[in-house]
């Protein structure tokens, strides 16, 4: 492991069981000085469910999304004393009404923006997105949206399979699979400890 993010790492290709419970304890003394809200404890319950439903199988790439998550959904605005639950983009109501892409600002953990992104999720949710963007802060479909964009490179092409494989993982370059690209050494950061998190929680077979 070094301090840039990109590491040899064994490689995981099943998402061994994985005690739900242990790892919110877990995260909650490694990530959120030791509290967290119903609505955190129900946003990683919801990712999880998510992660396994797509059959995301490599432990880093679920530490990834993990990490992504707590990074990009913090909204000092809204929920000052929460990461890691659904959110607006930060600005306040006339800031974000000046956006170029407006109403289609950043929602959910991954901050989903622009029209025809909010287009293509309307269609693959079957859901009236498009007419409705506040869809996007619904703990499930959010859950939903952001492991999907993560996996299949919505944002910008790029998927995490890009970047973590066999032996290998970049975190750093992960970064490229999001909405935003601010934050890559952040976010690599806390993927480690999600990554700890979850190996710790990994129950015995």
């Amino acid at each position: 492991m070094t301090n840039q993010g990109k590491f040899p790492t064994r490689s995981i290709q099943q998402f061994l069981p994985v005690n739900v419970d242990t790892f919110i304890e877990k995260i909650k003394v490694a990530l959120f000085d030791g509290r967290m809200t119903d609505l955190q404890i129900e946003s990683v319950k919801a990712i999880m469910n998510q992660c396994l439903i797509q059959s995301v199988l490599d432990i880093r790439c679920v530490a990834y999304i993990f990490a992504s998550a707590y990074y990009d959904s913090y909204n000092p605005r809204t929920h000052p004393n929460e990461r890691l639950v659904p959110t607006n983009e930060i600005g306040s109501s006339p800031t974000l009404r000046g956006l170029a892409y407006y109403p289609y600002y950043g929602r959910s953990f991954s901050q989903l923006r622009y029209k025809h992104h909010y287009r293509s999720e309307s269609l693959r949710h079957d859901l009236d997105i498009l007419y409705d963007p506040d869809l996007m802060l619904d703990i499930n479909v959010s859950a939903n949206t952001h492991v999907y964009a993560l996996n299949n490179g919505l944002h910008w092409g790029r998927k995490l399979g890009d970047f973590i494989y066999g032996n290998f993982a970049d975190y750093t370059k992960c970064r490229r699979t999001c909405s935003n690209r601010n934050g890559r050494w952040e976010v690599a950061e806390r993927a480690f400890k999600f990554e700890y998190c979850l190996r710790k929680s990994v129950i015995a077979i």
